[in-house]
């Protein structure tokens, strides 16, 4: 629909501006299962990763986790965002704890975010990924007729997702094919190897960390709370995976809806404090 900084985005609702980012690997249309439930209260902005969906060419920005975030903030300084809410998954859960960090969020919610391991990326997550990359590669010549059947779309997408049943086969597909297509799922790990999310104790605004009940990528050692401030809000979603948006659509919208009003609510109590 848009595009700013080569980064793809998509703007929906209205009211004040929400910022959502992917995990890599992921695109848009990650969001589009809790979209229906987060405009009517604010203006959404989903957004393509840098070498991903329809900022592919902007894969050069996956050369350092700072290059990432560099991107990301002129993304936010075209579009004149100075304090959005925020929220992502995955990588794009780091990136709205690093934009807490940066004073750039109004609030941040990170559901099952990358980042809070001890020293570096776990080598199975390169693995998963490299895995999921090949098996992308080869269902391609058979498209929509291999994830048809939702025992097959079970087997090759459970890593990720607690209900891949439950999904289309239309919307399997189009992960699948984003996976394919998109080149940074070639540097993304080497981007993420050494990097981690430190610094984060004096964040000053509202931060929700929320993980998927039935997580299958980041298990509890990359759930450190370390670097966060002591204020964060931990929450568990039933019933989702890594990436909860389509396994619990409703659920975890009241997970973003909640941390961004947490945000309003505190803006709220200082203006009749200072009134």
């Amino acid at each position: 629909m848009y595009t700013s900084h080569r980064l793809y985005y998509e703007r929906n609702g209205k009211g004040e501006p929400m910022v959502l980012f992917p995990g890599t690997g992921s695109y848009v249309r990650a969001w589009d299962p809790v979209l229906p439930f987060l405009t009517e209260h604010y203006e959404v902005i989903t957004v393509d990763l840098p070498g991903f969906g329809k900022s592919a060419d902007a894969a050069d920005a996956l050369e350092s986790f700072e290059t990432l975030m560099a991107s990301i903030v002129t993304f936010l300084d075209e579009l004149e965002l100075e304090q959005p809410h925020t929220g992502g998954n995955s990588v794009g859960g780091w990136i709205a704890l690093e934009l807490a960090k940066m004073r750039r969020a109004r609030s941040a919610v990170a559901l099952a975010p990358c980042g809070l391991w001890k020293k570096g990326a776990p080598r199975y997550i390169d693995i998963m990924t490299r895995l999921s990359y090949r098996t992308a590669v080869m269902l391609h010549p058979w498209g929509h007729a291999v994830l048809q059947p939702a025992p097959l779309r079970t087997l090759l997408m459970s890593h990720s997702f607690a209900r891949p049943w439950a999904m289309t086969p239309q919307e399997a597909h189009g992960i699948v094919r984003n996976m394919r297509t998109s080149p940074g799922t070639h540097t993304a790990f080497a981007m993420m190897r050494d990097a981690r999310f430190t610094g984060g104790q004096e964040i000053d605004v509202p931060v929700t960390v929320a993980f998927g009940q039935h997580d299958r990528a980041l298990f509890w050692p990359q759930r450190r709370c370390d670097e966060l401030p002591e204020h964060t809000v931990w929450k568990t979603i039933p019933g989702c995976g890594h990436v909860p948006m389509s396994d619990q659509p409703e659920r975890v919208a009241r997970v973003i809806l909640e941390g961004a009003a947490a945000a309003d609510d505190a803006a709220m109590l200082l203006s009749a404090r200072s009134s």
